[in-house]
């Protein structure tokens, strides 16, 4: 079979204390890793772009799906360079979900790139379009005006900010027809937000901006035509804004931002891919391994979707990147390479237990043996 050569194999095993229940912990997790690699070798080696799983990738600029489960770092998964890692000002006021993708964000916490996310700005600039994302679930719906996800400094000196009033959604976004402050509002919303996980979209074409909740758009205007050129190097905050109303408060399960307006149907699509990966349980129509990547399940399911029995307490995740054939640890751009490291990781209450890492190369037999060499 063409394609599938398997080169390089590394177990690692950590964080868990010794004794007979990490030995039948560490046993079940090489198990669960190594049944997923073995399907995922099964899968056809590709030369395109490794997507999040089920999602819109093209123009994607920056990437959180918020499924780092532990630590102060909101890794960016957009591959596209420099990448824009939101850190967590205080631990105690935004803490991950146990079990599952997100963060539950209590008053006063905050998340925040540390510098201008300038890939975002400056292919915003060039298209004269944005597509903010984020999947979320309000505290309340009597809260004042609160920033849920801006591309901005302070309220003063902002790109764009989509924020939360009561039970609306607003969009704000700097254009030639706003002030520095992107008023007056580009799209203000009438209680669309439920306390409950809900899928917001705001998009911006250059002549017309949507919002879109659940998939379907709710509202459009033409208030804001105009180019993004007076836009700067802002960084991404999440949950606060200085001098903009309050601290947002509730779970944020995803946040992205493209610099293109998405289609309805792109809209609609990123909705039923759901807020993480663990969400298309059913694997059956992956048919190459790039559809792994950003791959989690908690429980872990077979290939059908069924839940594993016995492996309620662990969660799986696959990170899949273009590296170079000779050396699996240099990671490439999201282009076509001859290379790819496919890494299984298997946690328990959060904490790694398990890695299993492969390299595949283009036009290399599944039956090769493993290059030492590696």
């Amino acid at each position: 079979m063409v394609g599938v050569g398997i080169v390089a194999v590394m177990n690692t095993v950590t964080g868990l204390s010794g004794g007979a229940a990490y030995t039948a912990d560490s046993i079940a997790a090489a198990a669960l890793a190594g049944s997923l690699m073995a399907e995922i070798d099964t899968r056809a080696y590709s030369g395109t772009t490794a997507t999040p799983t089920g999602r819109v990738i093209d123009n994607l600029r920056v990437y959180y799906p918020f499924d780092d489960a532990s630590g102060t770092t909101v890794t960016d998964q957009s591959r596209v360079q420099t990448l824009a890692p939101l850190t967590i000002a205080d631990p105690n006021l935004a803490m991950w979900i146990p079990g599952a993708n997100g963060i539950n964000v209590t008053a006063g916490g905050t998340l925040k790139t540390a510098a201008g996310a300038s890939k975002v700005s400056a292919a915003c600039i060039a298209s004269g379009q944005v597509t903010v994302e984020a999947w979320v679930e309000p505290l309340s719906l009597t809260c004042g005006e609160s920033p849920i996800i801006s591309l901005a400094t302070d309220f003063g000196h902002m790109n764009f900010i989509l924020a939360q009033n009561a039970g609306d959604l607003r969009f704000y976004i700097r254009t030639r027809s706003t002030d520095s402050h992107g008023r007056p509002p580009t799209v203000t919303l009438t209680a669309p937000l439920q306390k409950q996980p809900t899928h917001c979209v705001a998009t911006f074409n250059g002549t017309i901006a949507a919002i879109y909740v659940n998939g379907s758009v709710v509202i459009q205007s033409i208030g804001a035509a105009g180019d993004l050129s007076s836009w700067q190097s802002h960084p991404i905050q999440v949950a606060a804004l200085k001098d903009f109303g309050t601290t947002w408060a509730g779970k944020v399960f995803l946040a992205a931002v493209y610099s293109r307006a998405l289609t309805a149907d792109e809209v609609s699509q990123n909705y039923l891919a759901g807020p993480s990966a663990s969400h298309a349980a059913n694997r059956v129509s992956y048919d190459d391994i790039d559809d792994y990547n950003g791959y989690s399940d908690s429980p872990p399911r077979a290939e059908d979707g069924t839940v594993i029995a016995g492996a309620g307490a662990f969660r799986r995740t696959v990170d899949v990147r273009n590296v170079l054939p000779a050396n699996i640890n240099s990671v490439q751009s999201w282009d076509s390479t001859d290379a790819k490291r496919i890494r299984v990781s298997i946690y328990r209450d959060n904490k790694l237990l398990l890695e299993l890492v492969r390299a595949r190369y283009r036009n290399v037999s599944i039956d090769d043996p493993p290059d030492p060499g590696y």
